[in-house]
């Protein structure tokens, strides 16, 4: 009895948190109209409403949107009930692809993030789109535009009656009063005529007149009144965003106010089901494993949702329809953080076991995600150049690009933020971090950044010399010969292109470093703190300034690299010399194998680049093409190696 009990509660709560939903809604488009459209709603009735949009081809026209029982999940049914011909047309609804009734929710084109006010403004752009005016032709005299629908709900089409108003009294003299001394009397002593104006004469005084003054003083005043920001805070909580916009930029107290505390961003931070905010409900973002491997990649596009939404509604699509199947919480502030920190433990845990990951350890999945975000953004700057030629004009794509690259950095910073909760609170996470960068062998006692990014550096170049070199990777088999000079472009040139997104991440990663940590290099806890300040979005513009630097790493090659890492010195070392040793210390860890005689090498190298110097004692040694599939780099394929 008590788990019935217990289920009905949760339908009830269901059905009630859509039913806020709709009737938030309804609030929007009623207290912030838009123009051209109008919606009426019975008070008795929130199953449908009346919605009346003016075109200027068409007139006022009315339709009716029907309300499912589970709206926003399902989308509304529209009927237009005006006398109007329109393609996409089918009985008396709009077939207009997401609000067509009877059809499966089309994801492409409808999702729940939509608004009720957003799903009207839609369709007065359908009927306003010159290609459906040139279509459509309504029934109707074109001189005279004839309402052809009547509503008894809205009034729409109903005829008006006109007033009866009682006849002008006509004094003598002829002057017509409507009403008489008596009778403007008894409108109240708190009415006034225009009788009683009193005008300033233009010459009566050099200041202007009183009402103006009072003006001018007060917003002087405003200028100069202190309140703390608490109070101000407040104020922002019980304005609109309009309001709110138009106060900052009239007073610039209010104006650092909203800034300081990102009230603007503070309010987009809701999840996109129920329009709910953080303060209310607990927010994260749906997440989904990528199978191309072993190991599973994370994917999301960080659109925020209610764990009530993914669990209780089965909300498994973001709001551009891709699926997912996991959510993991974000910290966004203080008191969220508490209230999400359990369900975060257990999203990690799951998301290591389902993605395959070698450690449990939840920075080791908070590493993966965050490399995954950089990997992807730099596939799709990889696909930009295709794509946009795939356009007439190129500003679509472009600017459809600076929107996923900065909007890519804005969730790597959430995941930082988060692994910054994380680290202040379980210091293994620091530990286990402190003890891969010792594990590289060198610059382990060292404070110079220097020092450790070139064991990154030169750790990072000689675990991917088997990926550059096997048919696996990039196939560059003709690179395991070592030529006997200190400068080659054609190793310089493949040795970046065989591994470019790895070295891209790595100087992406390099920015990121200057820019998280701060100048003097701030704490941890301090470190947190400041992202919860900003709600775990990324410094004022650091967003598109990584953006922008993300472009430019695109453009470099392995010279330019070392110059972004700091490492200008590798240029004296000799690059190319450096390179080549990183082949031998591949083979000495035991990261690669070599199958090949440098002869054999040679043979290949020749194929590719005809002047490449030879080594004195090596001779060209005949070697077959196809069996390179067959002698794999990689350690223990195979039991001949040199």
């Amino acid at each position: 009895m008590a788990s019935h009990n217990s289920a009905d509660n949760i339908g009830k709560d269901i059905t009630n948190r859509l039913k806020q939903r709709l009737l938030r809604n309804i609030a929007e488009v009623q207290t912030r109209p838009y123009p051209n459209i109008a919606l009426h709603i019975q008070e008795d009735d929130l199953t449908s409403a009346c919605l009346i949009l003016t075109v200027e081809e068409y007139g006022p026209m009315h339709m009716t949107i029907d309300f499912p029982e589970d709206f926003p999940l399902d989308p509304p049914f529209i009927w237009m009930d005006s006398d109007v011909d329109y393609p996409n047309a089918s009985g008396d609804h709009i077939c207009v692809s997401m609000f067509c009734p009877g059809s499966p929710c089309n994801w492409e084109a409808y999702t729940p993030a939509y608004t009720l006010k957003g799903i009207a403004i839609q369709q007065l752009s359908f009927f306003s789109s010159d290609s459906v005016i040139i279509k459509a032709v309504r029934k109707m005299n074109s001189s005279k535009q004839v309402i052809t629908h009547v509503c008894s709900k809205c009034r729409f089409g109903v005829p008006e009656i006109p007033s009866t108003q009682p006849p002008p009294i006509i004094e003598e003299g002829g002057d017509v009063n409507p009403l008489s001394p008596q009778k403007r009397a008894s409108l109240g002593r708190g009415c006034k005529s225009k009788e009683t104006t009193v005008a300033i004469p233009l010459d009566a005084t050099a200041s202007a007149p009183e009402s103006e003054v009072q003006i001018t003083k007060s917003f002087k005043g405003i200028q100069k009144m202190k309140l703390p920001a608490e109070i101000l805070l407040l104020f922002c909580d019980m304005l609109e965003y309009d309001d709110v916009m138009a106060f900052a930029q009239t007073w610039d107290t209010m104006g650092v106010t909203v800034a300081r505390h990102s009230i603007i961003r503070t309010r987009e931070l809701q999840c996109f089901l129920f329009k709910t905010s953080y303060m209310t409900s607990r927010l994260g973002v749906g997440v989904n494993i990528a199978r191309r491997g072993r190991i599973g990649s994370f994917e999301s596009k960080f659109d925020l949702l209610s764990i009530e939404g993914f669990e209780e509604h089965d909300m498994q699509w973001s709001v551009q329809g891709i699926p997912f199947d996991y959510w993991l919480g974000l910290p966004i502030s203080h008191d969220h953080w508490a209230k999400v920190r359990d369900d975060v433990t257990m999203a990690l845990l799951t998301l290591s076991e389902d993605a395959g990951l070698t450690s449990s350890d939840p920075g080791q999945v908070i590493y993966a995600f965050m490399n995954d975000i950089v990997v992807k953004l730099n596939t799709q700057m990889e696909q930009a150049p295709g794509r946009s030629r795939n356009h007439k004009q190129d500003d679509y794509p472009k600017s459809t690009l600076i929107h996923s690259s900065e909007k890519a950095i804005e969730s790597y910073f959430h995941l930082f933020h988060l692994l910054l909760c994380l680290t202040t609170e379980d210091p293994t996470i620091v530990k286990i971090a402190n003890d891969t960068l010792s594990a590289f062998g060198r610059g382990e006692n060292s404070k110079k950044d220097y020092t450790m990014i070139k064991s990154i550096v030169h750790e990072a170049i000689t675990r991917n010399v088997v990926w550059m070199l096997d048919s696996k990777g990039a196939g560059m088999a003709e690179l395991a010969y070592l030529e006997p000079i200190s400068i080659s472009e054609y190793r310089l040139k493949k040795t970046f292109e065989a591994s470019k997104t790895s070295y891209r991440l790595l100087m992406f990663l390099n920015l990121f470093r200057k820019v998280a940590r701060g100048s003097p290099c701030q704490p941890l806890s301090v470190l947190r703190d400041e992202a919860f300040d900003r709600r775990g979005a990324p410094p004022r513009g650091s967003a598109k300034g990584l953006a922008d630097s993300i472009k430019h790493i695109h453009q470099v090659s392995f010279p330019e690299f070392f110059a972004q890492m700091g490492m200008q010195e590798a240029f004296e070392e000799g690059l190319t010399t450096f390179l080549k040793d990183c082949i031998h210390d591949s083979v000495k860890k035991g990261y690669s194998r070599m199958p090949q005689l440098q002869g054999e090498a040679l043979t290949l190298r020749l194929l590719k680049e005809s002047d490449v110097e030879v080594v004195p004692g090596i001779w060209r040694l005949p070697i077959k093409v196809e069996s390179l599939r067959f002698d794999s780099f990689f350690p223990l394929c195979g039991s001949k190696t040199y």
